[in-house]
Parts: C-alpha cells; structure tokens; sequence
C-alpha cells in the first residue's frame, strides 16, 4: 500500500513535464494543506527541492517563496492533479 501512495504523489510531481529545460520547467509544485506539507516533509515543494536540492526541508517554504514567481507547472493539490488526469484520459469535460 505504501508504495502505490508514494507512486501517487511522484506521477503528479512529473508526469505531462518536458524533458528538456530547466529543473523548475520539468517539475511541479504542489499545493497542499499543512499536514500534508508535514507529512511528506515539505516535498510538496518539488520543483524547488530539484532546482535547489542542498536547501534543507525545513527551508523549503521559504524557498518556495522565493521562487514562487518562476515556477512554471503548480498543481492545486494531489487530487485535483489526479481527477484532471483522469477527466483528460476518458474526454470528460469540466
């Protein structure tokens, strides 16, 4: 079980990202509540955590803040990563 979650959150940091560009091009941010930032160590901060990976956790937010101007791919949080995914994937609208 705990492998399949983890897979749940790694797909949303890069799945749909080019390959080529900059570290902040080809990851995502995701936005998230406060125990979820707790959770999995302010990973949430994706993008930031590949352009700057020597920044310690516990920094990432105010990282993130930084960069927040220059980041090129956030996400409004895990589930709605997924259930766009999905309505992309079997032509949903909405």
């Amino acid at each position: 079980m705990r492998r399949r979650s983890r897979s749940l959150y790694i797909i949303t940091e890069h799945t749909g990202l080019p390959h080529e560009g900059s570290q902040l091009e080809r990851t995502r941010t995701v936005r998230s509540n406060a125990l979820v930032r707790w959770w999995m160590w302010n990973m949430v901060y994706h993008a930031e955590h590949h352009a700057y990976p020597a920044v310690p956790f516990h920094q990432a937010p105010r990282l993130h803040a930084i960069l927040e101007p220059r980041l090129q791919n956030v996400s409004r949080g895990y589930l709605a990563f997924h259930a766009e995914a999905l309505r992309r994937a079997f032509g949903a609208k909405g």
